[in-house]
């Protein structure tokens, strides 16, 4: 499995855990399954929590910037990343299936690699790696200046995965 190296400037995450808006500058190496290839070998802009009810969780997931553009295992060039930390799936591969369903019927899903995460030398888990998604549009009034993402609802019983439903959500 691929690997995710973090040292942050501080040495530790206690800003960053008191408060998820707060962004700890750092360096980062991203290296490929094969444990000896270099992705990513930099500084890192800025590390900070992500989510709202998975923040609140022991297992946190986080945002990452770059300081500079990298092609991340094919998924594209981009600074911004996120860390998914599956904290409530034991089989760590339920986002991974949504998202490689949801590609199948719609334009555009987050590309992911599961990593294993280690900050300061700690090691924090298997986490899903993946593109960001974000939403920018300019709305002058015309006609087609409209746009809307997808909502995803998920039904599960007893930790399995029944099914799931994509409907459009305009905004």
């Amino acid at each position: 499995m691929a690997s995710v190296f973090i040292t942050t400037e501080s040495g530790n995450l206690d800003a960053v855990h008191a408060d998820k808006e707060h962004k700890e500058a750092g360096y980062i190496q991203v290296i490929s399954e094969d444990g000896i290839s270099y992705q990513y070998d930099g500084d890192l802009e800025y590390i900070k929590g992500r989510g709202n009810s998975t923040w609140k969780m022991e297992k946190k997931p986080y945002n990452l910037k770059l300081d500079k553009k990298a092609d991340l295992f094919g998924m594209g060039k981009s600074k911004k990343w996120s860390l998914i930390a599956n904290h409530s799936d034991s089989s760590l591969m339920r986002n991974a299936i949504i998202y490689t369903v949801a590609g199948q019927v719609l334009d555009y899903t987050p590309k992911y690699t599961p990593v294993d995460l280690y900050i300061n030398s700690e090691y924090m888990g298997s986490y899903i790696l993946t593109t960001r998604v974000e939403v920018e549009a300019t709305m002058d009034g015309g006609a087609d200046s409209g746009f809307f993402i997808y909502q995803i609802i998920v039904i599960i019983f007893n930790n399995n995965l029944l099914s799931f439903i994509i409907l459009p959500r305009f905004l």
